[in-house]
């Protein structure tokens, strides 16, 4: 199961507790029995994990960066060809790193997270000299 899929299930879950919850709060207000109190506690236990959860994977989304001119970052899979083509000055500045994730940096650079299922060309070129880079994946 893909982690969108998990995260629905999750944001559904969550809900249906939610729900729930509400009706068991009434439930043990209107006659407080110890296995009402139990039940409730329970849904409210599995409530916050659910919300842990879902925060907790929010968090763990990688960082997609195309900092260089004519740049290409993809944070998962590409199953089509990329082209990328730039032309750049000799002073470029470099972007901080990410602590994770994908990050695509210099003139024409391509950088892909998941799985290429296609050609990636890329072609890069600094103004004011003769030099060229030409690549092909």
């Amino acid at each position: 199961m893909s982690e969108f899929a998990k995260r629905g299930l999750a944001g559904v879950l969550s809900a249906v507790v939610a729900a729930v919850t509400g009706i068991a709060t009434k439930q043990a207000t209107d006659r407080p029995t110890l296995s009402w109190i139990v039940f409730l506690v329970s849904l409210v236990t599995v409530g916050a994990a659910l919300q842990y959860y879902l925060t907790y994977t929010e968090g763990s989304s990688a960082t997609v960066i195309a900092a260089g001119p004519g740049s290409v970052a993809i944070g998962g899979s590409s199953h089509a060809p990329i082209k990328a083509r730039a032309s750049q000055r000799r002073e470029a500045i470099a972007p901080s790193v990410p602590t994770k994730g994908v990050m695509a940096a210099g003139a024409g650079a391509v950088a892909v997270g998941g799985d290429v299922a296609a050609s990636i060309e890329s072609e890069s070129i600094e103004s004011g000299t003769a030099s060229a880079r030409h690549g092909t994946i």
